[in-house]
C-alpha cells in the first residue's frame, strides 16, 4: 500500500486514532470476552482475513485469547463481515 506523506499529517492521524477510538466498541459489542487491541487495529485498517486469523493465531500462542475464543472471533468475523475467502478484506 503507496503512502503519501499527507496520510501522516497531524490532522491525519488524529482523524485515524478517533476513528479507531470510536470503532473498536463497535466490534467489541459483538463478542463476550476481551480482544486484543492489535486484532481490533487489523480489523479497522481492513486487513484481510487470512492476516487476522494468523493474529488471533499469534494471540492464542501468546495466551492473549482461548482458543474457544478465538475460533469463535473467525467464525463471527466470518458471519459479520460476509467473508467468502480467506483473502477478503474486511471493509468497515
Amino acid at each position: 500500500m503507496k503512502k503519501n506523506i499527507e496520510d501522516y499529517t497531524i490532522e491525519n492521524i488524529k482523524n485515524k486514532l478517533d476513528r479507531k477510538k470510536k470503532l473498536r466498541p463497535e466490534i467489541q459489542k459483538h463478542f463476550d470476552f476481551e480482544i486484543v487491541n492489535y486484532i481490533l487495529d487489523d480489523i479497522i485498517d481492513g486487513y484481510d482475513f487470512l492476516h487476522i486469523c494468523l493474529m488471533i493465531n499469534m494471540a492464542r500462542l501468546n495466551n492473549r485469547i482461548t482458543e474457544e475464543n478465538a475460533e469463535e472471533l473467525k467464525v463471527r468475523l466470518k458471519e459479520i463481515y460476509k467473508i467468502k475467502s480467506m483473502y477478503d478484506k474486511i471493509i468497515m
